[in-house]
């Protein structure tokens, strides 16, 4: 998903008529770059055994993910072709609020103990650089202000704002 976010934010920077706002998603395309490197690093050491088994049904929290995935990439397409996500924040804000689920949490959890980066610190950052800009640059959308409340308040409890159990 970082992945997908990563090549929306660079296709969004490149269209942004102001230079800031294209140097803002050029940087949010490259975290999220750095965070779909993080997760192939997981990746590597779950393939190579380095992993303890972490999720208790982990069948359900793979289809969980996929679901989402499946959801960002219909959101993405809807943006690209003119669709329901018309602005770019909202698909944004779409895109990190789908990143919040639980199972990212147990993740960067498992990567500060392999990696000892503390990976939480870092995703914080970016979001609140995200919060920052969509205060900064949607003043004048109630909409994307109420959904940058929504996100702030998912960061803040560092919890998606929805049960926390991982949907079936």
């Amino acid at each position: 998903m970082d992945n997908l976010a990563a090549e929306l934010y660079t296709t969004i920077a490149a269209a942004a008529e102001a230079n800031d706002l294209a140097v803002f998603w050029r940087n949010m395309a490259g975290e999220e770059r750095a965070h779909a490197d993080l997760w192939e690093r997981i990746a590597r050491a779950g393939r190579r055994n380095r992993l303890p088994p972490i999720f208790d049904e982990p069948q359900t929290v793979r289809e969980s993910l996929e679901r989402i995935l499946e959801r960002a990439r219909t959101a993405a397409l809807q943006w690209e072709s003119g669709g329901t996500v018309s602005h770019p924040f909202v698909l944004a804000c779409r895109l990190e609020l789908f990143m919040l689920h639980p199972a990212f949490a147990t993740l960067f959890y498992f990567a500060r103990t392999l990696f000892g980066v503390d990976f939480y610190t870092t995703y914080d950052k970016h979001l609140e650089r995200f919060i920052q800009a969509l205060q900064t640059y949607c003043q004048m959308m109630p909409e994307l202000e109420l959904l940058g409340r929504d996100v702030a308040a998912a960061v803040e409890t560092k919890s998606a704002p929805r049960a926390v159990r991982y949907p079936r």
